[in-house]
C-alpha cells in the first residue's frame, strides 16, 4: 500500500523530441499510481520500481534529492526522461 503519492513529470524528450506512444510534452504532470496513468506501459514499467520506493518512503542513493529521481523510458529514437517526485500529501488510502 502506497504511503505517499508520486508525481511523474515530463522534464526532457531527446532524439526527435516527441513521443511517438503517449503522446507527451515538457512540463506533463500525472500522478503515477492514479487510475490508468496515461503512459505507454514501456515507460510505466521502466519507473515502476522507483516509484514504489519513493511512494514507501524510501529514496534512491544515486539521486541527490530523496524525495525525487530522474528516469527515462527505454524508447532508443525518442527517450522521454521523467522526475518522479514524492508528493508532499499522503497517498488516498485505497482499502
Amino acid at each position: 500500500m502506497a504511503q505517499f503519492r508520486v508525481v511523474a513529470k515530463v522534464m526532457r524528450i531527446l532524439g526527435r523530441g516527441y513521443c511517438p506512444m503517449g503522446g507527451f510534452e515538457v512540463g506533463d504532470e500525472v500522478d503515477f499510481f492514479g487510475e490508468m496513468a496515461p503512459m505507454c506501459h514501456w515507460a510505466y514499467n521502466s519507473l515502476y520500481p522507483a516509484a514504489c520506493i519513493l511512494a514507501s518512503g524510501g529514496s534512491l542513493f544515486w539521486s541527490p534529492d530523496p524525495d525525487s529521481v530522474e528516469l527515462c523510458c527505454p524508447d532508443p529514437l525518442n527517450p522521454v526522461v521523467f522526475e518522479l517526485r514524492r508528493a508532499s500529501d499522503q497517498a488516498e488510502d485505497s482499502d
